[in-house]
Parts: C-alpha cells; sequence; structure tokens
C-alpha cells in the first residue's frame, strides 16, 4: 500500500518532470501538470470496486493513505519545481 500511495505521490510528479522538461514545458504550465499527477486518487473509484466486485477496503484504504500523505507530497513537489528553478 505504501509503496503504491509513493509512487503515486511522488513517482508520477517526478516523471511528469522528466518527460515535460525536454518538451519545453517550463514555468506556470510545468506546475500545473505536475501539480494535476501529484493528486491523490479519486474517491469514485471506490464505488466503482464495490458495485464491480472489486477489492473496496483495500481502495478506500488507499485513497485515505493517498489523500492523507498529499498533505505533504504536493508541498514537497512544489518546492523541488521552486529549486530546480522551472
Amino acid at each position: 500500500m505504501w509503496a503504491g500511495a509513493l509512487l503515486r505521490l511522488l513517482g508520477m510528479p517526478l516523471l511528469t518532470i522528466l518527460i515535460a522538461w525536454p518538451m519545453g514545458l517550463r514555468g506556470f504550465a510545468l506546475e500545473i501538470a505536475v501539480l494535476c499527477t501529484a493528486v491523490p486518487t479519486a474517491m469514485n473509484g471506490y464505488v466503482l470496486a464495490k458495485k464491480m466486485g472489486g477489492d473496496a477496503p483495500l481502495y478506500a484504504a488507499l485513497s485515505t493513505l493517498q489523500t492523507f500523505l498529499s498533505v505533504l507530497t504536493i508541498p514537497f513537489m512544489l518546492a523541488v519545481l521552486d529549486w530546480l528553478q522551472m
């Protein structure tokens, strides 16, 4: 669960930087792209998991963990962008 949360909240934004930077995305546009990939998973997936026979309790636990961790990871990603002066 921790690996999934950290990959979603840190891995995806870092991958976005690695892809967007060489393509010429800079400044505010890059910040928006990173923020879009740094948010936790959507809660409507819980309803889908429950209705389709998936592991709804696991999805609920993962989305809750991601929401709590995003309080730390989103400012961290913005600080990384500021540090890199992007």
